[in-house]
């Protein structure tokens, strides 16, 4: 009996003792699996006025104002990650990643978020037509354009990006994550 009382504590020492497991290499170069990592989201949002009485020829003035808002998504595209963007220490404590830098990967103007806020047309003008309203909402989205790329959407996607990797790839047991990213072109 006191030798199986020994052997059973033995036992349950063995059984106690941290384990070091191998981390399942395959499933870290599926992150291209995740396709496009969206991190993050702005709304963007602008009036566009527009006066067109300025000819002397025409009687009459046109004004319409319209508010649009478009939602702009940003991350980063792991399709483009290769195996060589991916370097395990040899302790399988740290792992590096080199990622594709950060773009714009949807921008989205709803119909339901362009609104004619107003629209004063008197003397002898028509009404703006639908190809005119069309040609004014395309300034609007230039517009936006250009102020999307003067935000710090980037630099947030960077970002958002690199926190969750880092967590992603902490919970997979790595101690150690180095996300880099490469430069725009």
């Amino acid at each position: 009996m006191k030798y199986l009382l020994q052997i059973v504590c033995f036992l349950l020492l063995i059984s106690c003792k941290e384990k070091s497991e191998e981390l399942p290499k395959t499933e870290i170069y599926n992150i291209q699996d995740l396709g496009t990592l969206a991190t993050t989201e702005y709304t963007f949002g602008k009036i566009i006025y527009l006066n067109d009485s300025k000819d002397w020829y025409r009687f009459g003035d046109r004004k319409i104002l319209i508010s649009v808002k478009a939602k702009v998504k940003a991350g980063v595209d792991l399709t483009k990650v290769n195996k060589d963007d991916i370097v395990i220490s040899e302790d399988n404590t740290k792992i590096s990643l080199k990622l594709p830098a950060p773009e714009i990967v949807s921008f989205d103007m709803n119909p339901n978020d362009i609104k004619t806020e107003m629209k004063d047309v008197n003397g002898f003008r028509f009404e703006f037509t639908q190809q005119e309203k069309v040609k004014i909402l395309q300034l609007g989205e230039e517009n936006i354009k250009r102020e999307m790329l003067q935000s710090s959407i980037l630099n947030d996607a960077k970002k958002n990006t690199r926190i969750f990797l880092i967590d992603f790839y902490k919970d997979m047991g790595y101690q150690e994550v180095d996300v880099e990213f490469n430069t725009l072109k």
